[in-house]
């Protein structure tokens, strides 16, 4: 069983090892979006937004609804802004233990 739940947390953070797709999934924080919405604001092309969030989809972070001939892409519940949430705060006390660390290491006026 905890092998099981290995594995698909490592499928989890390997679909969240991607810039864009961690952008995709900031951008539809704000709510429910369309690729066509998406793209402006990553500036990526439609074929490449789509693939990610395939991706995505097929992880279980996001939905797709059709509304006519366009999908409207939402996160799927409240706890992947918690996940990205939790990333943040882990990587900024990192970078603040780690720049202090620096800090420490390089003479002042370098």
């Amino acid at each position: 069983m905890r092998s099981d739940l290995n594995v698909m947390s490592a499928r989890l953070f390997k679909a969240l090892a991607h810039p864009v797709r961690v952008a995709l999934l900031e951008n539809l924080r704000s709510g429910p979006k369309c690729v066509c919405e998406l793209v402006p604001l990553l500036d990526v092309e439609q074929p490449s937004a789509s693939k990610h969030l395939s991706i995505l989809r097929n992880e279980g972070l996001i939905v797709g609804e059709r509304e006519g001939q366009r999908v409207i892409y939402r996160l799927t519940d409240d706890t992947v802004p918690r996940l990205l949430d939790a990333a943040h705060a882990f990587l900024e006390s990192r970078w603040q233990t780690e720049s202090t660390v620096w800090r420490k290491k390089v003479p002042s006026g370098s």
